[in-house]
């Protein structure tokens, strides 16, 4: 859809409120360098307003995404170090503080910036948000085989040591352990656990990953191993999902990104791009998500419904993808639309490798003011016959 985000969300909030699975967005990280237009005017970093002018734009933006989210909908948010405490929020309010994930963390470049006075900032944000309760959690990471290299009657494990520093101690978790005339310490010392008895030893301090009755109950089930003066417990692999993933990522650089996208125009045409593969991680976090539906509101070069074609083929999957963006300097008419067509039909790199296509298919629409001196029924109808291919 071409046309400002704000009218594409309002004629989808007729089309398909309610029934968007996923959304994705990347708005202006408000840098003051040119990236965020506000009333027509770039807001630079010495206007006084620079913060509310850009909650106000994504308040507005926010509100109808919302309305779009089905009950199991999520929407991520990419953002920077800018406006990442004020975005947050603000999803607070509009998504309710109990439907916050998480905040993920994407290394986004390898290079080392030297000009930092500071830091090298090398991360982006990506905020979660849940639409409500609905959903309780997300896909898990598939353990890999190659660990489990121990057998028993039960079938395939590796050994874990029972204790860990912990980064959350609990006095709890942190008992002794008496096996066959032997007694076992959380990290293994006895004069050191006597002592965290006699004073609060902070957050990191050695516990039990298990408690005392499940350690109890291991032991009963054959679940627990004694093995040079250490305790370990069994991790089995039942060919299920066994482990969430973590929250700070490295998944492809944004120069890989960049290179990419050059790669598919034969030159540069939009600078900083996000890599499909982030995308396509992000997605893959919803469990059973062949056949849903995402929006991206903020399309830029095209990523989102790059990575969606990609899934659809790696995965053989029916997803479906709206991505909305003005044509400001052409980015719809001549970067985003021929980019999705690019990756439907296959293209052929400067150097001569052809890349083949996805498939898929595509259609364009554009937003549009309906003139006010049409009587309501001609609107409605008007409306209706316009939206026809949408709904």
């Amino acid at each position: 859809i071409e046309g400002d985000n704000y009218h594409a969300l309002s004629v989808l909030n007729y089309t398909h409120q309610g029934k968007i699975d996923v959304i994705y967005i990347d708005p202006p990280y408000n840098t003051g360098n040119k990236d965020f237009k506000y009333n027509d005017h770039w807001v630079d970093k010495e206007d006084s307003y620079r913060h509310s002018k850009w909650l106000s734009f994504m308040s507005k933006r926010l509100q109808l995404a919302k309305l779009l989210l089905s009950n199991r909908g999520v929407i991520f948010i990419s953002i920077d170090d800018n406006e990442y405490s004020q975005l947050k929020l603000l999803c607070n309010e509009i998504f309710g503080e109990n439907n916050f994930i998480d905040t993920i963390i994407w290394k986004k470049t390898e290079n080392i910036k030297m000009d930092s006075k500071f830091l090298s900032q090398n991360k982006d944000y990506i905020l979660c948000y849940r639409r409500s309760g609905a959903i309780q959690d997300f896909a898990k990471e598939y353990s890999d085989i190659g660990r489990f290299k121990l057998e028993d009657e039960k079938g395939k494990y590796y050994l874990r040591k029972l204790d860990s520093l912990s980064s959350s101690y609990s006095r709890g978790m942190d008992y002794i352990i008496e096996y066959k005339g032997k007694r076992y310490y959380p990290g293994g010392s006895k004069i050191k656990w006597e002592e965290r008895q006699k004073i609060n030893p902070g957050k990191k301090a050695p516990t039990w990953l298990w408690s005392k009755t499940k350690y109890e109950e291991g032991l009963k089930n054959n679940e627990i191993v004694f093995k040079g003066g250490n305790i370990y417990n069994k991790v089995r692999y039942d060919g299920i999902a066994k482990k969430p993933y973590i929250n700070i990522q490295n998944i492809v650089s944004q120069q890989t990104a960049q290179k990419e996208l050059d790669d598919m125009f034969g030159k540069r045409v939009f600078d900083h791009p996000k890599p499909p593969q982030l995308i396509e991680w992000l997605v893959n976090l919803i469990e059973n998500n062949k056949n849903i539906t995402i929006v991206d509101f903020f399309a830029g070069s095209g990523t989102t419904g790059h990575a969606i074609l990609n899934l659809n083929k790696d995965n053989i999957g029916k997803r479906t993808f709206i991505l909305c963006t003005n044509n400001e300097e052409n980015i719809c008419s001549d970067i985003c639309y021929p980019r999705i067509q690019k990756a439907i039909k296959g293209y052929q790199t400067p150097k001569g490798r052809k890349i083949a296509g996805l498939g898929g298919n595509l259609k364009y629409y554009k937003t549009a003011f309906v003139k006010n001196s049409i009587s309501r029924d001609d609107l409605k109808m008007r409306i209706t016959r316009e939206c026809t291919e949408m709904l």
